[in-house]
């Protein structure tokens, strides 16, 4: 159980980030939602002990009273906010097989043949994330994809993609476009401005940033 700040219960299944705030979802398969330790006043676990949270510095280690154990806290930016955590189902339908040689960029593949597709709704790192960053998350892509199979999901086409097939890409069984978001990797693209999965990568990006994975990190832009 997780009690908020503004008094309000959550029951459910409980992942804690120690540094950085609790996941909690009510279920497995259903929708969650980031909370920052800003927000939480207290947590308790099934085997009963219940955890309160201490500002930066407190010892974590040291068990105090009536089984209560402190846990180190970091103090976010004000704007790091509630971010919901979409369970994402991978798409299903006709798909194209295709076998993967790299990655052009974050958010774009090459096939076999030479060959480029991009990842549906998806930019990369901006300019400002600076190219060793860049070079990261390109990285990142290419040891997903090198030597494999993809599967490829039609759906809208950004107007700027006449030269570029875009597609949904699923590897065994992974939903490469909604991975790269959540460890930080990507951004949600603007464009195509109507796909079944905009709202859901949206919160995927603002997940990756309260967490600081990938391009997000404290420090790299």
């Amino acid at each position: 159980m997780v009690l908020l700040k503004t008094g309000e219960k959550l029951e459910g299944d409980i992942v804690i980030s120690y540094d950085k705030g609790i996941l909690f979802r009510e279920k497995p398969e259903a929708p969650g939602r980031y909370y920052t330790y800003d927000e939480v006043n207290r947590i308790s676990t099934q085997d009963g002990m219940l955890y309160y949270l201490m500002p930066r510095g407190a010892r974590p280690d040291k068990k105090s009273h009536f089984s209560l154990f402190p846990l180190t806290r970091i103090i976010l930016p004000s704007k790091k906010k509630i971010a919901p955590i979409p369970y994402l189902t991978p798409p299903h339908g006709d798909a194209v097989e295709v076998a993967c040689s790299g990655a052009e960029d974050a958010t774009t593949i090459t096939l076999e043949g030479g060959t480029r597709v991009r990842l549906l709704g998806l930019d990369p790192p901006p300019r400002s994330a600076g190219n060793r960053m860049k070079r990261l998350a390109t990285n990142y892509l290419s040891a997903r994809v090198k030597g494999k199979s993809a599967l490829l999901f039609p759906g809208p086409q950004s107007p700027e993609s006449r030269t570029i097939a875009e597609a949904y890409v699923v590897i065994n069984n992974k939903f490469l476009n909604a991975e790269m978001l959540q460890n930080g990797w990507s951004r949600a693209s603007p464009l195509p401005q109507k796909h079944p999965y905009r709202e859901a990568f949206v919160s995927l990006e603002k997940y990756a940033k309260n967490l600081g994975c990938g391009m997000w990190a404290r420090g790299s832009f």
